[in-house]
């Protein structure tokens, strides 16, 4: 029975090795995509820790990840087991970088065979790296068109980008992605992809470029350096003889030097300027003329009513002085009701019995009324109907008329 125990003892000291060697190698027998770690399954529901995983991982080039544990049986007793977790060589980990980080999907991690320092766009500014690379090689510099991977073990960033180069410098579409190693795990990777700039021609040591998602233009000089930020809305003329021409945040074209100060306002812009002023002073100039014309046609208006008033006030006054009895003068006047909401206009005809002084008093008889609203008649205040004998002064009172 003792003998028995020590080898239980025994083979349940070696199995645990047995088996996690057993969950790689079916894990790397299975494969496994780019982008994802292998998959290591506990198939034989040994009793294997976690802590062993890890120390075999260690000590055969494996990084772990994602473990997933399960109650398993061992002599009768119930044990915690990992059940399926994530692995992966070392020796994969840069493809496997590459491969969650590329900018190109076109190049794979294999075609980047050769070595070459290349201008990068990262968060912001501009840096030089040493990458892996799937281009030419001109004198240790990225030219033309590839991809590449910035990996190093000491440090805990990588970079993925693509483009065009010339002499390790940035010409057209640049896009880059960049990562933190000690944040990658198999199910999540650190990565941000910082965006897409496109560069242009280099000209008197500088090359205009923008930004995705930045509307402004800043300059990179040809030693790889953010030499004036993005601060412009577009370049009008590049850098020559040390001296560019941008449009600033208010649209204006100005001349700028090598560090991005103003020099002065463009010759066309000052050209644009005078004409918009030269526009200014016509508009209002035409305004001006517009507005006297204007007050000239009111007041010529405003006469023509005046004299067109004069003109009927005689034409009453002579009507009410040639009057005869036995003609009608009418009286005429508006009234309103509801707070003004409806208006009424009530006209009195009268028979002219006599007429005094040409007009200045006469005698009339109410004939007719004409009248839609609730009030009652008046005639200067006072309440009348039909029949009444009134003494009135046409002359004098505008509501008289014929």
């Amino acid at each position: 029975m003792r003998r028995l125990l020590i080898a239980l003892i025994a083979i349940s000291g070696v199995l645990p090795g047995i088996a996690q060697k057993k969950m790689f190698e079916d894990g790397l027998a299975s494969g496994r995509s780019d982008v994802q770690f292998y998959n290591g399954q506990n198939k034989k529901n040994k009793v294997v820790t976690v802590d062993e995983i890890k120390k075999y991982a260690d000590a055969n080039g494996y990084i772990v990840d994602d473990f997933h544990t399960k109650n398993v049986d061992r002599f009768g007793d119930k044990a915690q087991s990992v059940s399926h977790f994530k692995f992966l060589p070392k020796t994969e980990f840069p493809a496997f970088l590459y491969s969650r980080a590329t900018t190109n999907a076109s190049i794979s991690y294999e075609q980047l065979t050769k070595q070459a320092t290349a201008c990068i766009y990262d968060n912001g500014i501009f840096k030089k790296v040493t990458a892996k690379w799937s281009g030419d090689v001109n004198n240790g510099l990225a030219e033309g068109k590839g991809a590449g991977f910035v990996y190093d073990e000491t440090s805990d960033v990588y970079y993925a980008f693509s483009g065009t180069f010339s002499n390790g410098l940035p010409q057209g579409e640049l896009k880059t992605a960049t990562g933190s190693i000690s944040g990658c795990t198999s199910s999540a990777l650190s990565l941000s992809y910082n965006g897409k700039i496109t560069v242009g021609m280099f000209s008197g040591g500088f090359a205009d470029f923008i930004a995705e998602g930045n509307d402004l233009y800043g300059f990179i000089n040809d030693k790889g350096e953010m030499a004036i930020k993005p601060s412009y809305k577009s370049v009008v003329k590049k850098f020559s003889n040390g001296i560019a021409e941008v449009k600033d945040s208010e649209d204006k074209e100005i001349q700028i030097d090598r560090t991005g100060k103003m020099l002065a306002y463009t010759q066309h812009q000052k050209q644009l300027d005078l004409k918009a002023k030269q526009e200014q002073e016509r508009k209002a100039l035409e305004e001006k003329r517009a507005a006297e014309r204007k007050s000239l046609e009111e007041k010529r208006k405003a006469e023509e009513t005046a004299r067109y008033a004069r003109q009927e006030a005689e034409r009453r006054e002579e009507r009410i002085r040639n009057a005869r009895e036995g003609d009608i003068i009418r009286y005429t006047y508006s009234t309103s009701e509801l707070f003004g909401f409806f208006v009424y206009q009530i006209t009195i005809s009268c028979y002219i019995e006599k007429n005094v002084d040409n007009g200045a008093r006469m005698q009339v008889r109410i004939a007719e009324i004409e009248n839609e609203s609730s009030r009652d008649p008046e005639i200067n205040g006072m309440k009348v109907r039909r029949g009444d004998v009134i003494w009135i002064k046409p002359l004098y009172e505008s509501h008289w008329n014929m």
